[in-house]
């Protein structure tokens, strides 16, 4: 599982995408906009007919920015970067990741996280894909 949430991070990183990416919990002072990928559990599904395991769970990106437009913004590069993409993996043979619909959380303010002399807050919003494969 570590090799694919390294090459989604990755993913969302590069350019053209240039979305900084963490794993599950982001720096103290983190660049905005950013991703925070987490979940995967590293589901295995038993395929009786050939009695092996398959890959078959989800994980989930919570899109951070500065203002409600933004988290739109990258949002939608990053489902652009993420949907329909083939994970590289030495050890599955992935199928291509897919957003699931109605599966997240719309826009919302994060009261939790206030900006030092300001009121401002920071804003969200949560996508969940599914992460499938097959053992090599």
């Amino acid at each position: 599982m570590r090799e694919l949430f390294e090459a989604i991070r990755d993913r969302l990183a590069s350019d053209p995408h240039a979305i900084p990416s963490h794993f599950t919990d982001a720096p103290g002072k983190p660049t905005y906009p950013y991703a925070l990928i987490w979940g995967g559990s590293g589901l295995l599904g038993a395929d009786t007919l050939c009695d092996r395991d398959d890959l078959d769970d989800a994980f989930s990106v919570t899109w951070v920015s500065l203002s409600a437009l933004g988290v739109l913004d990258v949002r939608a590069i990053g489902r652009a970067a993420l949907d329909g993409w083939v994970p590289p993996s030495a050890v599955w043979r992935m199928q291509p990741i897919t957003l699931q619909k109605r599966m997240g959380q719309d826009v919302q303010v994060d009261r939790d996280v206030t900006f030092p002399n300001t009121d401002q807050h920071a804003y969200f919003a949560v996508d969940r894909f599914r992460l499938a494969g097959d053992l090599i």
